[in-house]
């Protein structure tokens, strides 16, 4: 947990990110860039405000809030003999912070540090996360708008073929209401397809300007490596959302027994000067107080460590949950990369026989109801394909990016 902490303070020093060794995977934006964007998400750089203020914070509870205090008066005496004087008084006193509670106060400053340093980290996971699924919304989108174009002009084709042989005497007249009734739907459903990527990409380019201007060609997926203990363990181990909630856990634990502590009050010592009759007296003293602890600090006290067991318990439930995930998401891209597989051998198979059918009605051997069919039914499964190739895609990458594998800024040196 240490040194992913150190990884994160190399992050947060300044999010520079660099690409010397940093991997470009197929399908995704260059990792230097991608990096550079989730830097400058909102979550991230109010993370980074929030890390700053737990440094001031920290050094805070180093200093204590115990102050110089500086008393003065003024009052006036009467003797019943008529005398009048004026005289005044003056002192200076602290608070002496108790040796157990510097000691607690400094654990403390230095893990409500640590903690929001995993905020950080555990902001860029999450900025991560909402990259990956807008990067793949407009892959989707535009490989879906790509095909219904190609389909529409495939259909045009057609009905140039349908008039060649209804000219020809080789067709009825009503093959050609059924051509343009199959490219009519064609285009209606491009137009849709369209509007569809060009709302994707609206959305990319609203959050990455500079990674929405690159089109990336959507790799078939990689077979998973590992087993589902190997993949758990990797994100578990460094887990940003678990690391932070443990060191969330110890934040509370410390303040616990700072309030423990404090059951037992810091005394004050102060000096003293005053002038009294006129003058003629002078006296010089020093002294002690000390509070008399009441209920008040016994109560902050037993919430506070309440608020400590409640924080472990939180820590302890986010890993269990954390585990059960991983393991949805393992079994995830293992049988998302199947489906593909499938998807791709129907994908093959309709293909060749909307060729086939398609040679056949141009040749004069088949009919045109056969010829739409066998096309409708390809285009049914290219767009199951890439729906299929899309999910196993990002699937394998959601894993890799929660395992830390993915992305640069998940490196701990």
């Amino acid at each position: 947990m240490l040194k992913f902490a150190v990884g994160i303070i190399s992050c947060a020093a300044g999010l520079s990110i660099t690409s010397v060794h940093a991997a470009d995977w197929p399908g995704l934006p260059p990792s230097d860039q991608a990096a550079d964007a989730l830097s400058k998400q909102p979550r991230v750089l109010e993370a980074m405000v929030m890390l700053d203020a737990a440094k001031s914070k920290a050094e805070a509870l180093k200093a204590g809030s115990h102050e110089w205090t500086a008393r003065a008066g003024l009052q006036n005496r009467s003797v019943r003999n008529g005398t009048d004087s004026r005289e005044w008084e003056t002192a200076l006193e602290r608070a002496i912070r108790l040796p157990g509670k510097a000691r607690l106060d400094g654990s403390l400053g230095q893990s409500l540090v640590q903690q929001s340093e995993f905020a950080v980290g555990d902001a860029m996971h999450e900025s991560g996360k909402e990259l990956l699924k807008s990067w793949f919304d407009y892959a989707r989108a535009r490989e879906h708008a790509r095909v219904w174009e190609t389909q529409t002009g495939l259909l045009k084709t057609q009905l140039d073929i349908v008039e060649k042989r209804i000219r020809a005497g080789d067709a009825p007249k009503l093959e050609r209401e059924a051509a343009r009734a199959a490219l009519s739907q064609s285009q209606s459903q491009t137009a849709r397809a369209v509007m569809q990527r060009e709302s994707a990409h609206t959305l990319l380019k609203s959050r990455y300007l500079r990674l929405a201007q690159l089109e990336v060609d959507m790799p078939e997926p990689a077979p998973l490596e590992g087993t589902l203990e190997s993949w758990r363990a990797a994100m578990l181990e460094d887990n940003h959302e678990l690391a932070y909630q443990q060191a969330a856990a110890q934040s509370a634990k410390l303040n616990a027994e700072r309030q423990s502590a404090n059951r037992k009050p810091d005394p004050a010592v102060g000096v003293r000067y005053s002038s009294e009759q006129g003058g003629d007296e002078k006296v010089l003293g020093a002294y002690v107080s000390i509070a008399l602890p009441g209920a008040a600090r016994r109560h902050d006290g037993a919430a506070a460590l309440a608020e400590s067991q409640a924080a472990a318990v939180r820590a302890n439930a986010v890993r269990a949950r954390l585990s059960q995930e991983a393991e949805i998401q393992y079994l995830g891209a293992l049988h998302s990369r199947d489906a593909w597989l499938n998807a791709k051998e129907s994908l093959l198979a309709y293909q060749k026989q909307a060729e086939g059918a398609a040679r056949a009605y141009q040749l004069g051997e088949g009919n045109l109801s056969e010829s739409l069919t066998a096309r409708r039914l390809a285009l049914e499964a290219q767009l199951n394909e890439i729906a299929a190739r899309a999910d196993a895609v990002e699937s394998h990458y959601r894993l890799k990016l929660d395992a830390h594998q993915l992305w640069p800024f998940h490196q701990s040196e």
